[in-house]
């Protein structure tokens, strides 16, 4: 059995033809390593023995890539044949967030650029890659994904609230892995300037707009709503109102983002209540490590959208135990305000020094 398959360079969605001759009729099975690392996938091929099959580019950085081709007859030889993918992608901006001319974005919000391909996270810097408003940049640091696809700009302390705030790209000063100019503005061309603007919401606590919620521990055995940090009520049913709550985590802060100055504490048995918030997207910060005693917290900041003139209730938070030397860990999904006084939400979050 032998095959034939040509060299092919890789563009957008690139498919693989070939054909397995001299073993018509015979053919048991014709599979694909699209990658090292990646698992064989099967390929169905017609009666000739000829296949052709999307090999899937998108995660693949500029250059050539090793494509290992394996066949195999009813008798159970097996053919294999190695060629080359060659990836020629330019250098340029796939996304931006927030989009171009959006109102209402949250003053912690983290502007976040995505890449064609790895950039050299060196040349992302507050000097390439920054937000400025009413004419003043404004001062920040760039943090760049491990796999160098994604950069977010983090603002010192927050934006200012009811503003509108531009990022400029620097593509001059940004370069990929390969030491290839990034084409910020699109043109074809490497170097020229991307520049987009948004609106920020307000940060001015509005009457009426109110935010609670309640601060508990997940117990010994680390896993919220287990024996050891819930038991039931007097109806002697656990997932109903009169659940008691074993563990609440009292004089914990509780402040947002951008309104540090506007500190709340949980009391004895976990509450925590602002009488005013701001409407829209904010980060909530539980202070964990403020609280003293045997039990150590780390500090989790929650993605928490508000609504204008209503009662937002985030029901119970279950705040993870760590060790000594805990850090800030961020949320790993938002967390909604719960429509029902009562729903228990944990704050399911991970080590991890990028943003949700």
């Amino acid at each position: 059995m032998h095959h034939r398959v040509k060299e092919f360079r890789a563009m957008l969605v690139p498919r693989l033809s070939a054909v397995c001759a001299g073993v018509r009729g015979a053919l048991a099975s014709y599979r694909r390593h699209t990658l090292p690392g990646r698992p064989a996938v099967s390929v169905p091929f017609d009666a000739d023995g000829k296949f052709a099959y999307p090999v899937p580019t998108h995660a693949l950085d500029s250059g050539a890539h090793p494509l290992s081709l394996e066949g195999m007859d009813l008798a159970g030889n097996i053919g294999t044949v190695q060629r080359s993918v060659q990836i020629d992608r330019p250098f340029a901006i796939s996304g931006h967030a927030p989009a171009d001319g959006v109102t209402d974005v949250g003053v912690t919000s983290r502007p976040r650029i995505q890449f064609s391909t790895a950039v050299d996270p060196g040349s992302v810097t507050a000097a390439s890659f920054y937000a400025s408003a009413g004419g003043a940049v404004l001062p920040g640091t760039v943090l760049v994904s491990s796999d160098a696809r994604t950069a977010w700009l983090y603002v010192t302390g927050a934006m200012p609230g009811n503003s509108k705030v531009e990022i400029t790209l620097e593509g001059d000063l940004i370069r990929s892995t390969d030491d290839r100019v990034l084409d910020a503005d699109g043109d074809g061309t490497p170097g020229g300037t991307l520049r987009f603007g948004f609106t920020t919401v307000s940060t001015v606590a509005l009457s009426g707009t109110t935010l609670a919620g309640r601060v508990l521990d997940v117990g010994p055995d680390l896993l919220a709503l287990t024996p050891d940090d819930v038991a039931p009520g007097d109806d002697g049913v656990l997932g109903t109102d009169d659940d008691v709550f074993l563990l609440p985590v009292a004089g914990v802060p509780v402040y947002l983002m951008g309104r540090e100055q506007d500190v709340v504490m949980t009391d004895a048995d976990g509450p925590f209540n602002f009488e005013a918030v701001p409407a829209g997207d904010i980060k909530l910060v539980i202070d964990g490590p403020s609280v003293t005693g045997a039990t150590t917290f780390p500090q989790v900041i929650l993605d928490v959208p508000l609504e204008r003139a209503a009662a937002n209730d985030l029901g119970n938070i279950h705040m993870p135990r760590m060790a000594l030397d805990s850090s800030t860990l961020w949320c790993s999904r938002a967390i909604s305000p719960s429509p029902t006084a009562g729903i228990s939400r944990c704050a399911t979050v991970s080590r991890s020094t990028e943003p949700p």
